[in-house]
């Protein structure tokens, strides 16, 4: 497990990934704690696309994998905050039996703070279903949207022997 976390750390550095960590709660019905890892591999312009881990630490003891996207309704001229509709799509375990997990919401970054409200259904084997409204805070790590890399325009660069 440590070179699982150590390999995607290393990768959000090395191929501009970017790396979100976030903790929060689910709020309806059952209160329950919520901590979540997610890789953003592909961000352009208004899509993002990435893999994310969630799991809740409660005694329904459900742990999710899923691939997930954002789609941003706004960006700011900067580029440093958006807000976009987020969807994850993927497969749980629940007391070590597989599951069907979903969920849908609306985030708002800033900067390298993160805040979402989202829906999340899981469908269990039994037909039974868990669905559950919460609340993310987290922040991000290596975003490339944030030009961390120095820009050089073509107005700024001088050639040797150029007067």
């Amino acid at each position: 497990m440590k070179k699982i976390i150590l390999f995607i750390f290393l990768s959000t550095f090395s191929f501009s990934w970017e790396l979100n960590i976030k903790s929060g709660a689910n709020l309806y019905k059952e209160k329950e704690l919520v901590l979540s890892t997610e890789v953003m591999a592909y961000s352009r312009g208004i899509f993002e696309a990435g893999l994310g881990i969630e799991t809740n630490l409660s005694k329904n003891n459900l742990t999710s994998i899923y691939a997930l996207t954002h789609i941003n309704m706004y960006r700011s001229n900067k580029v440093d905050s958006s807000i976009y509709f987020l969807g994850k799509l993927g497969g749980a375990i629940h007391n070590k039996k597989p599951a069907f997990y979903g969920s849908f919401g609306l985030g708002i970054d800033f900067d390298y703070l993160l805040t979402e409200i989202i829906y999340e259904g899981s469908i269990l084997n039994n037909d039974k279903n868990i669905n559950k409204f919460g609340i993310r805070f987290g922040f991000k790590i290596g975003d490339e949207t944030l030009h961390f890399k120095p820009y050089v325009s073509p107005q700024n660069v001088k050639i040797k022997g150029d007067k």
